[in-house]
């Protein structure tokens, strides 16, 4: 009992990770001008060398309270319908968020997953830093705070 691959270590899943994935920022779109009623824009992925590997058309809708984004899969297309959700600031104004289509999370970023976008919850993504072993980030944090 307990011996050499004892256990179902191997059959722990690690998560795919944030970095690793496609996103869509809200709040880039917003401050680029681009979510305003009826607008329709493309966005695009780059690699390292600077080409383009991945492409979305997107439309907000006149009332500003959805977004369509449709897209080539294969060959197929696809559309994903995204609600929008508004907050307000304590200070006037108001913040808009996505609203995660399968969990109802207002969120500011989506992740591509399962060919559709959803939060990071749904999307069953991680950060590098969940990795990491506690020493590792303990080191980390002394080192920012010697200096």
């Amino acid at each position: 009992m307990g011996g050499t691959g004892s256990g179902r270590w191997r059959k722990h899943k690690c998560k795919k990770l944030i970095e690793e994935t496609l996103k869509v920022n809200l709040r880039s779109w917003i401050a680029q001008g681009q979510i305003i009623p009826g607008n329709e824009f493309e966005w695009l992925w780059y690699d390292e060398t600077g080409a383009a590997f991945a492409k979305i058309g997107v439309r907000v809708s006149s009332n500003q309270k959805s977004l369509e984004i449709f897209y080539e899969l294969g060959d197929e297309s696809v559309t994903n319908y995204l609600q929008l959700g508004y907050t307000e600031h304590g200070f006037g104004g108001q913040r808009v968020w996505f609203i995660c289509p399968h969990c109802d999370r207002r969120v500011a970023d989506l992740y591509f997953a399962k060919r559709y976008f959803f939060c990071r919850h749904c999307s069953e993504l991680g950060y590098v830093s969940e990795r990491r072993k506690r020493n590792e980030l303990e080191d980390e944090d002394f080192a920012k705070s010697s200096y």
